[in-house]
Parts: structure tokens; C-alpha cells; sequence
């Protein structure tokens, strides 16, 4: 008897936890959580638009370098790719940043082989652009 007794509670106390996780109040705080993430999101993606943008003016006038420029493109992609809202628009990003990313590691394969960069530099581009091919594919592969 005693069994039963303890296995109803464990399901009714199963059934009660799973009602209150579906509840309005929990819903609220998860649409109000979704708001203040979008929030957040939103104004990083916009201060590293405006890095960018800085960054790409100086490398264009001369004052500032490639690789900042490159860097500072690649985390505002990034920022973009956390705010896209449909698979389309995640993987156009993702196959920017790879490109972006080219461009660095060649940069940086232009400097080692002049003897003005370390090979490590080198390896750490080509590091940084094949994660980013890495998580095209996994975003590819991801079901709509």
C-alpha cells in the first residue's frame, strides 16, 4: 500500500511541476526574458556596427590596420548572426564571415612568409576561419 502511495505522489507531484512550468507567470517571464535578451543583442550588434565602421574608415584612409578591421567585421557578423531570424539569413552570415575570415588568414600568410609576422599568427587565422566553416555546416545541417 505504502508503494502506491509514494509512486501517485511522485506522479502527481510530475503532472503539478510540469502544469507550472506552462503556467501565464511563467510564460511572462520567459517573453519578458526573450525581450530583455533582444534588447541586449540588439544594442551589442549596433556599438559593433559602429566599431566597424570606425575600424573600416581608418584601414581605408590608411590610419588604421587590416587586421583590426577584419576583427571588428567578424564580431559584428557574429552580433548579426545571434539577431537573424531565419535559417536563410544564418547562414548568409555565416558564409560572410567565413570570407572575412579568408581574407585574414591570407593576411596573415602574406606576413609570416615576409618574415613581418610569426607562423603562429598564421595558424591562428587558419584556426579561426575553419571554426567558422565548422559552424556553417552545423547550421546547415540544423532542421528549418
Amino acid at each position: 500500500m505504502n508503494r502506491r502511495v509514494v509512486c501517485s505522489v511522485v506522479v502527481l507531484g510530475l503532472i503539478m511541476g510540469f502544469a507550472a512550468s506552462n503556467s501565464p507567470a511563467q510564460r511572462e517571464v520567459e517573453k519578458n526574458v526573450d525581450q530583455t535578451l533582444k534588447r541586449l543583442l540588439t544594442s551589442r550588434r549596433d556599438v559593433l556596427k559602429r566599431v566597424y565602421e570606425v575600424t573600416k574608415r581608418r584601414h581605408e584612409d590608411g590610419t588604421g590596420g587590416f587586421d583590426s578591421y577584419i576583427l571588428a567585421r567578424d564580431a559584428y557578423l557574429l552580433a548579426q548572426f545571434e539577431l537573424a531570424e531565419s535559417k536563410k539569413q544564418r547562414i548568409e552570415i555565416c558564409k560572410e564571415r567565413v570570407e572575412n575570415l579568408r581574407r585574414l588568414e591570407e593576411s596573415a600568410k602574406v606576413r609570416s612568409e615576409s618574415g613581418s609576422a610569426k607562423i603562429e599568427e598564421q595558424w591562428i587565422a587558419t584556426a579561426v576561419r575553419l571554426q567558422a566553416e565548422i559552424d556553417c555546416v552545423k547550421e546547415e545541417s540544423k532542421p528549418d
